[in-house]
């Protein structure tokens, strides 16, 4: 269900229950460990003013991506189906030209999903050029070949010249410009970009792997952090933008870096806000659907592999269409507003729609897992306080027990600006207009 206008103006005016997906598949939840309480004392936190000029909400959603590998195979039906109602706009996902592949990406971007086009180490323009003759107008970026680096003899010079291939084989043809050409992702960035060198001449965005395994998508754990790992691949992207082509958490518990998908299910819509406040344009979750015959990877999906959904995929689809804003961009107006009752770990995004309305994104970017204990950790809600200085409306959405979304209106104070209600770490809309 695409939220409209009149959607969001019937949630102001009664309680209801936006965005329900069924089939849902719950995961065995852990024992909690014990929270201080069950809300924070806001009496003694201090207030913060914020003064911004906010993002678009639809540029927001258009950052959002997943990759799939299914390659030559055509996707089960269901697995189409669910991709088609989820509102992501983007897959990573490279086949050759064959009849089966096209037809595929063909239906999905006639539904407004492009895809990928990934080449071989030391490909042949000729094959490149072969391939975006035939899946175009639906391709969204390039990429040279996945992880070069992840060999016992990586070659360097071959990594660079096929950076510099593939960007003037799509630069070689203007029907190709919107095109996206992406530099080379890294194994292990933290030793081999370095020796690539920079490459910024022969890309428009730099691409970055990085799992945050079992942590909090803005973890600040060296080994996983957003700011880190992007500072290891600038020796080779400098200046131009980061896309983060594969990040996800496994719910596989027969291996290390394990979360139950009802955690899953708040770090992925956070994993997106998390790495567009970090200046990323593109996030892409790996991977679409379960793989029964991949003993290491095989459950990171989004769905099982039979194409029902995970929470985390109830969670991530029902924020894309709450948020989705098709149409001309809105012209971006300052916004000054105060939250009161924050705790410091109390993180927001504020976007604006093409209405003039603005959805304001808040939650407590912490774990909810116990990496030494092993088990779930109970997250106090914070009752909090917004005052906006004219604000005429203002109304939350949450997350629901089937991560649909549910809509309340909140009462704004006396004085006309000023509106109380709870947050947690799973993110919360606050939609507000003049």
């Amino acid at each position: 269900m695409k939220t409209t206008a009149s959607t969001l103006a019937l949630a102001f005016a009664t309680s209801t229950t936006l965005f329900s997906t069924t089939g849902a598949t719950w995961p065995a939840i852990h024992e909690m460990a014990p929270g201080a309480s069950s809300t924070t004392n806001a009496s003694s936190l201090p207030d913060k003013t914020y003064s911004e000029t906010p993002a678009s909400a639809e540029r927001f959603v258009d950052s959002i991506g997943v990759d799939s590998s299914f390659e030559d195979r055509k996707y089960p039906a269901r697995v189409a189906q669910q991709l088609l109602s989820s509102g992501i706009r983007h897959l990573r996902d490279s086949g050759p030209p064959s009849p089966t592949f096209i037809a595929q990406m063909k239906l999905f971007g006639e539904h407004g999903i492009r895809h990928s086009v990934g080449v071989s180490y030391g490909f042949a323009a000729s094959d490149l050029r072969n391939r975006l003759n035939a899946f175009a107008p639906y391709v969204d970026f390039v990429e040279p070949a996945n992880e070069a680096d992840n060999v016992k003899h990586p070659n360097w010079n071959q990594m660079r010249s096929d950076q510099r291939n593939l960007w003037r084989t799509v630069r070689s043809n203007r029907a190709w410009d919107n095109i996206t050409v992406l530099g080379p992702s890294f194994a292990n960035s933290k030793d081999h970009a370095d020796l690539v060198g920079p490459l910024d001449a022969y890309e428009d965005a730099g691409q970055l792997h990085n799992s945050t395994c079992d942590w909090n998508p803005g973890t600040d754990i060296v080994w996983v952090s957003i700011d880190v790992n992007t500072v290891r691949i600038r020796p080779t992207t400098r200046y131009k933008p980061i896309w983060t082509t594969e990040n996800g958490y496994s719910d596989n518990h027969s291996r290390g870096c394990a979360l139950t998908d009802d955690i899953i299910a708040k770090y992925l819509p956070r994993t997106s806000t998390e790495r567009w406040l970090h200046g990323e344009a593109r996030t892409y979750f790996d991977v679409l659907t379960d793989d029964p015959h991949n003993v290491v990877f095989g459950k990171l999906g989004l769905l099982h592999a039979d194409g029902t959904p995970k929470p985390q995929f109830l969670a991530l689809s029902n924020l894309i269409h709450l948020l989705a804003d098709p149409g001309s961009a809105p012209r971006p107006t300052h916004v000054s507003y105060t939250i009161s009752g924050a705790t410091p770990d109390l993180h927001h995004l504020l976007l604006a729609r093409r209405d003039g309305t603005y959805d304001l994104l808040l939650y407590r970017e912490v774990e909810a897992y116990d990496h030494f204990a092993h088990i779930r950790v109970d997250i106090a809600t914070e009752q909090l306080r917004l005052t906006i200085p004219g604000v005429k409306h203002v109304a939350q959405y949450r997350y629901n027990s089937d991560y649909s979304f549910g809509a309340s209106t909140l009462a704004i104070g006396a004085n006309q600006r000023t509106a109380t209600f709870p947050v947690s770490d799973s993110i919360s809309v606050v939609h507000f207009g003049f």
